[in-house]
């Protein structure tokens, strides 16, 4: 399976987003743990969240093997 980002052109109709085609329950999924990353961002008062974004993004990336330190 394919991860298709979204295109911003959501649509809640159906089964599956008419922006992106991804399924309502995929989206919502992940959803979840979007906005618990914002909220401890937001808690933890990061002035530079574009580095907080792309750490998070490394992490991500290297605990799924696709970077080795």
């Amino acid at each position: 399976m394919q991860f298709i980002k979204c295109k911003g052109e959501c649509t809640d109709e159906g089964t599956h987003c008419g922006g992106c085609g991804r399924a309502h329950e995929e989206t919502q999924a992940i959803r979840k743990p979007v906005e618990e990353l914002a909220a401890f961002a937001e808690k933890m008062g990061y002035e530079n969240l574009e580095d907080f974004v792309e750490g998070v993004a490394g992490g991500l990336k290297y605990k799924l093997g696709l970077i080795k330190h």
